[in-house]
């Protein structure tokens, strides 16, 4: 097994491979990168879930809209490592060169990717990453769609595996953590149950703003459930982040529900 400072830098190189891939144009190099099924949300709905995916919405991005040459940087590193787990987060900006028909012109884009990882047989890869904006200077205007993940109110819901012989151990840990949460200010909803297929478990949380879930993940206690669902073997996650425009009761016709205002 590689020590830990061993692990650190290769976990630190995958992020830097992903800016060789895109900036070479090698998105098949991805596929080094990311475990072959994985969950990578960009926000403003693009929600992907292979490599394959993954390189073919930049490729989109760079024939539409014209890149010529493009530059991604890292740096500011965290990496927590525990056995085959990890959790990074490192910030990142993105230069971009586009020439079309109305010009040439430069974007520059900076932000956050927060990752979690597993280690393979092939080395460290990336099986979630949530990827946050934090400036933009140029470019297109962000479209109304870009303003869902910083909307007021919004739901993860979707499932991950673990191995069977400890769902229930993670269904425990979860009904712990939310009694310890339990007077956490922007929880609206917070559900993980058993679904029919061995090992898989549905997840259902609402929140009130951005900044609460942040301050939900950064609590010692979420850590510490990260770590047991790691140790439960976590193998892979499908949740998805749906922005709450309007709200109003579900009056379905002949059921006796939600009946008030």
């Amino acid at each position: 097994m590689a020590s830990h400072s061993q692990d650190v830098a290769d976990i630190i190189a995958v992020t830097v491979r992903y800016c060789w891939a895109l900036d070479e144009r090698r998105f098949e190099d991805l596929e080094q990168v990311f475990a072959p099924t994985c969950h990578a949300d960009y926000g403003a709905d693009h929600i992907m879930t292979s490599p394959q995916e993954i390189g073919g919405f930049f490729g989109k991005v760079v024939d539409t809209r014209g890149v010529d040459r493009s530059q991604h940087l890292v740096a500011n590193h965290e990496v927590e490592v525990d056995g085959d787990t990890a959790v990074s987060r490192c910030q990142y900006q993105s230069h971009y060169s586009t020439l079309t028909t109305h010009g040439s012109g430069v974007e520059d884009v900076g932000g956050m990717y927060i990752d979690s990882l597993r280690r393979t047989e092939d080395g460290w890869r990336i099986v979630n990453r949530v990827v946050r904006t934090h400036w933009r200077l140029g470019g297109p205007d962000p479209s109304e769609a870009s303003a869902a993940q910083s909307a007021a109110s919004f739901v993860l819901a979707g499932s991950f595996v673990v191995d069977t012989a400890h769902r229930d151990e993670v269904l425990t840990a979860v009904r712990e953590l939310r009694e310890a949460l339990k007077d956490e200010a922007g929880i609206l909803d917070f559900s993980f149950t058993a679904d029919e297929a061995p090992g898989v478990v549905r997840v259902f949380t609402r929140w009130r703003s951005e900044n609460d879930l942040r301050r939900h993940v950064a609590d010692p206690r979420v850590k510490e459930f990260r770590k047991r669902l790691g140790k439960a073997g976590f193998t892979d996650a499908n949740v998805r982040r749906f922005a709450i425009r309007v709200e109003t009761p579900a009056l379905i016709p002949g059921l006796p529900i939600n009946t008030g205002a």
